[in-house]
């Protein structure tokens, strides 16, 4: 009883809140506007402080010693499920501004907020830790190669490059990654005074996206217009949902058996690999010109169908 409270609990907590936010739109408590400036808020001013604390403070030397393989999966996994999105885009279901938040949907998993809990329910401190280690490696890719793409799909054209550079160099979640790895790394204490601060803002995360994604799910997506219209919108969401929770996790559940992985190691590999969209991937939709509705529906739809996917990788993987 104890282990599928822990494990449905994160679940039950992000589509509480989901749904909170679908009711301030449809009640128009929040305008459209207010919920874009939300993902700036996300973005640029709650979530790096939260990634910055965690790595600083959770990666110590010795762990990362214990376990690099885990920090280079959290690279590699991401960057198939770009693969296999990459492959998916080339469809011409998918309009061009779609295109980059595809793969984006793809590539971007709820490590933290469904991966963590998960992974502890299932091997206790030590799963924990697996996360934690392989979350370092995905943050990384996140806050730097997903930007960039989004950026880069927005700047077409001669100024493509410099301007999605540029957008990647004032990213504060990049710099947040970066620090908080040489911190961690480092052994580097931290003192209380800067932590507490750091932790209050950076709690602020979750309720605040997961409102966010609420507020950016529009009718639209998938309601409105012609059958036909309804219908695509439908299977291209359905496309990124297989992407995302099944063939993504297959590809490295097949990897991590090739090279004979540990196995509660691979067993995260794979989870964490398994897990829906990230929150995150609305915001930075919104915030670098990608198709907003579309990813929130992704982070709505993936969310629901990992509570039925998710049991069946851990029943795979252990």
């Amino acid at each position: 009883m104890a282990f599928s409270t822990q494990i449905i609990t994160p679940f039950l907590t992000l589509l509480f809140l989901l749904l909170v936010g679908v009711a301030l739109r449809r009640w128009r408590w929040v305008t459209h506007d207010a919920a874009r400036q939300m993902t700036g808020l996300v973005l640029n001013v709650t979530l790096p402080p939260l990634i910055f604390v965690t790595l600083a403070t959770e990666l110590t030397p010795a762990e990362l010693a214990r376990a690099p393989l885990l920090v280079v999966m959290g690279v590699v996994g991401p960057l198939i499920g770009y693969g296999v999105a990459a492959l998916m885009a080339r469809l011409s279901l998918f309009a061009r501004k779609q295109r980059s938040t595809l793969l984006a949907a793809v590539g971007m998993l709820n490590t933290t907020f469904v991966g963590y809990p998960v992974c502890q329910g299932l091997l206790g401190d030590k799963g924990l830790l697996y996360a934690v280690l392989y979350d370092a490696g995905f943050s990384l890719l996140m806050s730097t190669f997903c930007i960039w793409l989004m950026s880069w799909q927005t700047h077409r054209g001669r100024a493509s490059w410099s301007a999605s550079l540029r957008d990647l160099a004032q990213s504060p979640l990049m710099w947040a990654v970066v620090l908080g790895l040489i911190w961690g790394a480092a052994g580097w204490p931290m003192p209380v005074w800067v932590r507490q601060p750091l932790s209050t803002l950076g709690q602020a995360t979750t309720p605040l996206a997961l409102l966010t994604v609420g507020l950016l799910v529009r009718p639209a997506e998938t309601d409105q217009g012609t059958f036909a219209r309804r219908g695509r919108a439908a299977f291209r969401l359905a496309l990124l949902a297989v992407a995302r929770l099944a063939v993504t996790p297959l590809l490295v559940w097949m990897l991590v058996r090739l090279f004979r992985i540990e196995v509660d190691a691979a067993a995260v590999i794979v989870l964490q690999t398994a897990m829906p969209t990230a929150v995150a991937t609305t915001a930075m939709a919104e915030q670098y010109g990608g198709d907003s509705s579309f990813a929130a529906a992704a982070v709505v739809l993936t969310t629901f169908l990992s509570l039925l996917t998710l049991p069946m990788w851990s029943w795979i993987v252990l």
